[in-house]
């Protein structure tokens, strides 16, 4: 069967979260739909209740294909797996413990013929228990503007709020790099928009993007986090070194690494701070200054100065922000 869509979904660790999801795509109002759920080996019951939520939807029965992982590969892994098992002409990414609008590939799919899209792009929720915040995608319709926002990490990078040809994929090899599941999704969604023809965005959220699931893979934080920024960034570097417009791209590539730089800065404990400074090198003076807020400049302009005060700086704002997410009911 030809299918318009194929809905790829890693499996790990989402059983408290799973059957929300699993409604919210079965329930689709769009039908030529085709459901690759891949099990990376999860641990728990998700499985069994993807199992038993799908008797309650006969028409999809037959259009659903799970893949067995026999070792945990992680996320991009599994993302990796999902292409490899699409069939539709298009493709949407969707993660087993966030859950979707139940018009969400109709609409998408809707103006995908009506502009010939390569690329749809939404915007989206970030969804905590009692409540959830509407975000607007960030975006520009001219190409090369928009792959230099996603690269500069202006624009979010996430595969699950695109719609994807899926001929974006296989015609130009791109894949994530296996073994790196913290930024996996920044390494294919520059690569597909630059290799598209036409972007559209659609100015709605479908998405509901779980903030508070702590056993997923996007939750799970460690210090190989920064390994796999690098990896990514330096691959993109790479990758773009040849292309027109390769000036522009590594501007941006550098200046998502300074980002990188202070986002680990905020998070990291007061023992791995200079790890992080070690890692990231990149001097936030060295660009313009527009691309970083006032607080992250003196973060960085500190950090090279007096360390003491620049460890008193992280720590207030750690006290600050968890302060504020506690009022905030997150």
């Amino acid at each position: 069967m030809k299918y318009d869509v194929s809905i790829l979904v890693p499996i790990y660790n989402g059983e408290r979260f799973i059957e929300r999801c699993l409604h919210s795509l079965f329930g689709q109002t769009y039908e030529n739909i085709q459901f690759v759920f891949v099990n990376d080996c999860t641990p728990d019951n998700s499985i069994k209740l993807l199992q038993t939520i799908l008797l309650q939807y006969p028409h999809r029965q037959n259009h659903v294909k799970v893949v067995e992982h026999t070792q945990n590969r992680g996320l991009a892994g599994a993302r990796n797996t999902g292409i490899e098992h699409a069939e539709g002409e298009y493709v949407l990414h969707i993660d087993s413990d966030d859950f979707v609008e139940l018009d969400m590939v109709a609409e998408k799919m809707s103006i995908a013929r009506k502009e010939d899209a390569d690329v749809v792009v939404s915007d989206f929720y970030l969804q905590w228990e009692k409540h959830n915040n509407y975000v607007v995608q960030n975006f520009a319709e001219a190409k090369t503007e928009f792959v230099e926002m996603l690269l500069n990490a202006e624009a979010q990078t996430a595969v699950w709020n695109k719609m994807f040809r899926r001929c974006l994929y296989t015609q130009n090899k791109i894949s994530a790099i296996q073994g790196v599941n913290f930024g996996e999704d920044v390494i294919v969604t520059p690569k597909l928009v630059y290799h598209s023809q036409k972007i559209v965005k659609l100015n709605r959220a479908f998405v509901h993007y779980v903030q508070y699931n702590s056993g997923s893979y996007s939750k799970k934080k460690s210090d190989k986090n920064m390994e796999d920024v690098l990896v990514v960034l330096d691959h993109l570097h790479t990758y773009f070194a040849d292309k027109p417009n390769s000036d522009k791209f590594q501007k941006a590539i550098i200046v998502s690494k300074i980002r990188k730089k202070i986002e680990f800065i905020k998070q990291s404990t007061p023992d791995n701070l200079k790890r992080v400074l070690e890692k990231f090198p990149e001097d936030v003076t060295m660009y313009n200054n527009s691309n970083f807020g006032f607080f992250d400049r003196i973060l960085v302009l500190t950090s090279k100065k007096n360390f003491f005060v620049f460890k008193s700086l992280v720590n207030a704002y750690q006290f600050l922000f968890s302060t504020v997410q506690i009022l905030k009911g997150r």
